[in-house]
């Protein structure tokens, strides 16, 4: 399961420096990019490293399977990110 990202994020975007497979969004050169008050990771591009995760400042960034029970909202705001309909 991919990494989620919760609503801890600052936005710092360290995290997209260090992700392999440039699955956290948005990126640079996305037209979004600067407007998000927090970051996702898209499930379909992740590797599960777990690279953004360790990279995290604040702690904002767990595995699908460790999500605490008060961040489960994160797991359905990423996939509205990437999948609205």
């Amino acid at each position: 399961m991919a990494y989620v990202i919760t609503d801890i994020c600052v936005s710092d975007r360290v995290c997209i420096e260090w992700c392999p497979s440039n699955a956290i969004h948005p990126q640079y050169e996305d037209t979004d990019f600067g407007k998000t008050t927090q970051l996702f990771i898209n499930p379909l591009e992740c590797m599960d490293c777990g690279s953004c995760a360790r990279a995290c400042p604040t702690n904002a960034i767990f595995s699908g399977r460790d999500l605490p029970n008060e961040k489960s909202d994160a797991l359905r705001l990423n996939y509205i990110h990437f999948f609205p309909d």
